[in-house]
């Protein structure tokens, strides 16, 4: 799926999401399972929380980036949580969200596009410091090197601080001073 391009198709896809959700509680309480219902229902309210927290830091662009990958014929799975939002974060909305772009692109030509592929992202903003934490699980094609990437095109004023690399898992973190 292309990128939506206004207001009614954003609606139209956030409407298609949320009436996946109440399908799901509604056929887990016609089974009888109540318990499966109300963990869907607690998820919907961390989903809803973390939305707020990214809508909250002030980067419309980076925020539009992370609310609506999921609609995109992406070669991955997006998740994604806000921790803290005291401070502010110390980059501009097109820088991170340029970055953030050129990421998504080489994690596509590194993924297999048949596998079933998964990036989680962390984010927490401090007051002296923001830190991105991200964990990558999937099939990497044999060609891809996401880590050489990653140390060749650094986010302005911040540094990698940890790698762990194991078959088809990735993390890292980004951590970036004010």
């Amino acid at each position: 799926m292309k990128e939506p391009k206004n207001v009614v198709e954003i609606l139209r896809h956030a409407r298609h999401d949320w009436l996946n959700q109440l399908q799901l509680i509604k056929g887990n309480l016609d089974l009888g399972k109540t318990n499966r219902a109300k963990e869907i229902i607690d998820e919907i309210i961390i989903d809803a929380r973390n939305e707020s927290n990214l809508s909250n830091l002030g980067l419309d662009d980076f925020s539009s980036l992370l609310l609506t990958c999921n609609w995109m014929q992406h070669f991955f799975r997006l998740e994604y949580e806000v921790l803290v939002t005291k401070g502010t974060f110390p980059l501009e909305d097109q820088e991170i969200t340029a970055w953030m772009n050129k990421l998504f692109l080489y994690l596509e030509d590194s993924f297999d596009p048949k596998a079933e592929n998964h990036v989680f992202i962390s984010i927490e903003v401090a007051t002296e410091w923001t830190r991105l934490l991200f964990e990558v699980r999937g099939e990497f094609l044999p060609n891809s090197n996401i880590v050489t990437y990653i140390h060749k095109h650094p986010l302005k004023n911040g540094t990698v601080d940890l790698i762990e690399e194991m078959e088809g898992e990735l993390a890292f973190a980004i951590m970036i001073s004010e």
